[in-house]
């Protein structure tokens, strides 16, 4: 069994990130701004639905919308949620 080259004691960290190459450091950089990109729009897109929702539940609270009937076209949905966007 073939041991590590990668020494993990803290003395010796410093010295392993200073032998990396700089293609490697840069990898790591765009990799981290990919997933800081990709987190902050699964986020967005999160806060965009919670926020539709409490807007679709103000207005079935209010008596704006009745929920109880069914809706087969999703023309109309799109339409209310176009229009509760832009209002």
């Amino acid at each position: 069994m073939k041991k590590s080259s990668i020494k993990m004691k803290p003395r010796d960290l410093m010295e392993n990130v200073k032998e990396e190459p700089v293609s490697n450091k840069v990898r790591i950089a765009i990799l981290s701004t990919v997933m800081f990109g990709v987190s902050s729009a699964y986020g967005m897109y999160f806060q965009d639905v919670a926020r539709r929702s409490v807007q679709f539940q103000e207005e079935a609270l209010a008596g704006l919308r009745d929920f109880n009937t069914f809706v087969d076209s999703k023309e109309l949905l799109f339409k209310a949620q176009i229009e509760l966007d832009i209002l």
